[in-house]
């Protein structure tokens, strides 16, 4: 079943998302969601942001195709 995978998905996109948030940049203490006021790092923090929004849209299309699959099958 398809239901551990995407749990496991799910938990390590929370799982970055908060390492993220807690740890901040090693170097210059920002987190990634507060880069975008630190000129130097917006390029860097953008690209993370990006990273977890595409890892989001890909865990959101697997869980709507796995849940279509289930109904088609019920």
């Amino acid at each position: 079943m398809a239901g551990v995978p995407l749990g496991v998905a799910r938990q390590v996109i929370d799982e970055a998302q908060s390492v993220l948030v807690e740890k901040g940049r090693k170097f210059s203490g920002v987190s990634y969601t507060q880069a975008s006021t630190v000129q130097a790092s917006t390029v860097q923090a953008s690209t993370v942001q990006a990273s977890i929004a595409n890892a989001e849209t890909i865990l959101g299309g697997t869980q709507s195709y796995a849940y279509a699959s289930l109904d088609t099958q019920w």
